[in-house]
């Protein structure tokens, strides 16, 4: 059963049946990723090829909860709008840590309450630098890799 957001957790997300898109620029490099979790597994596409993560779909959900523990965070909405024709509410979210500062937007879904669309600069300070990723998410026919 798809993990589902809760006005509690607006502004956080992964999920037992999800497929996440995601393209960035991380010091000055393009890179793009995709990460299924479904089942209780993660698949990454790693150098063209479908690898099995050891990084389970709980153990992000446990990390971000430890990240919202020790960081100063934000959300608050911002407007409505449609992501491919669906009604979503648009969220903007801040977030610092000891590591990094966030800054962006997510698209909620309206009628389901999950995830769409992420957009966020990130600097991670003098070590790696600044970025930015873009990421969408889709919860329809998602389905092992290998």
């Amino acid at each position: 059963m798809p993990w589902r957001l809760t006005r509690a957790s607006r502004c956080s997300m992964p999920s037992q049946k999800l497929s996440r898109y995601s393209t960035g620029v991380l010091n000055g490099k393009a890179r793009s990723t995709e990460t299924i979790y479904v089942q209780g597994k993660s698949y990454m596409i790693v150098n063209g090829k479908w690898m099995l993560s050891p990084v389970t779909p709980n153990d992000v959900l446990e990390q971000e909860m430890k990240n919202r523990t020790n960081s100063k965070a934000t959300c608050q909405f911002l407007r409505n709008e449609f992501v491919n024709g669906e009604p979503a509410a648009v969220y903007s979210m801040r977030r610092e840590t000891e590591n990094a500062k966030e800054d962006g937007q997510m698209w909620i879904s309206k009628a389901t309450g999950r995830a769409l669309r992420k957009e966020v600069d990130v600097d991670y300070g003098a070590a790696m630098g600044k970025g930015h990723l873009s990421a969408r998410y889709e919860y329809s026919n998602v389905k092992p890799p290998m």
